[in-house]
């Protein structure tokens, strides 16, 4: 599992801009980014927000929270 979680965060930072986010959101909660969602993340890096912040900020919802309960 270890290795799976370093080859998915290796490929997501490889990303950018759009690409970046749509990918985090099928990578780590499993469905495509709503356009809110994708605005909302997209104007967070426009803003300075690293990638890892973005990661973290997903990770951290309560959406994955919900999503990885049932997993």
């Amino acid at each position: 599992m270890g290795m799976r979680i370093y080859e998915t965060l290796q490929g997501l930072m490889r990303l950018e801009g759009e690409e970046f986010v749509a990918e985090a959101y099928r990578q780590l909660l499993d469905r495509e980014a709503d356009p809110v969602g994708m605005e909302h993340h997209l104007n967070l890096l426009c803003g300075g927000a690293t990638k890892a912040n973005i990661i973290i900020g997903l990770m951290l919802g309560a959406e994955a929270a919900v999503y990885y309960s049932q997993r």
